[in-house]
């Protein structure tokens, strides 16, 4: 798990971790903030779930409250390195992140499900 500690005052703390699932499949859990500050983390932990080479990736993000322009485009980029590697990706959003998604435009383009 990571915990990047970048959390002032009324900041949520970030951490992602990774944990196998059935039949070769990975989820990633998010939480706290994604934005400029943490976004790096994101990308790393991304990366690192894509060298395993899983079947399906289960990016749950039920306990974000807030996820900026960093995130989302590391989210949109994991969706085009999914469907290039044949990886089934499914985004678990939560209510934040499924109104940044709908705003920009993209609920018919990223792979979400209902929580």
């Amino acid at each position: 798990m990571t915990d990047n500690g970048a959390h002032s005052e009324g900041r949520l703390p970030f951490t992602v971790a990774t944990t196998p699932t059935a039949r070769g499949a990975l989820t990633v859990a998010v939480a706290g903030e994604v934005d400029h500050v943490t976004v790096t983390d994101l990308a790393d932990a991304f990366d690192k779930a894509l060298e395993q080479t899983p079947d399906a990736l289960l990016i749950d993000l039920g306990n974000v409250e807030f996820c900026g322009s960093t995130g989302l485009a590391q989210l949109i980029r994991l969706n085009s390195l999914c469907h290039t590697e044949g990886i089934d990706l499914r985004l678990k959003p939560s209510p934040s992140v499924r109104k940044v998604v709908t705003t920009a435009g993209l609920k018919d383009v990223l792979p979400l499900v209902n929580a």
